[in-house]
């Protein structure tokens, strides 16, 4: 009977080891999908970042050609005098 509580006991404390193996593995498996998650976010981030100075640009090059035609038309069409706004 002895031998089989000691046997028993032996295997729990192998036991606990396993779980805790599993476990920091679960961990360090976590730990790698975070950083493969950030990489991307940071990817998004940066295409974001580059298709807004994209539109920025574009913004720009037509408010220049919307005033080129307030100026060319000013005096004859009334409805487009005063500044551009965002709409």
């Amino acid at each position: 009977m002895s031998d089989i509580l000691m046997s028993l006991l032996a295997l729990a404390w192998a036991a606990r080891y396993l779980i805790a193996v599993v476990v920091f593995l679960a961990l360090v498996a976590r730990l790698v999908d975070l950083a493969r998650q950030r990489d991307r976010a940071r990817k998004a981030a940066n295409a974001l970042i580059i298709r807004n100075a994209e539109l920025a640009a574009e913004t720009t090059r037509l408010r220049a050609e919307v005033h080129a035609v307030q100026r060319r038309y000013e005096g004859r069409a009334p409805m487009l005098r005063g500044p551009v706004v965002n709409r």
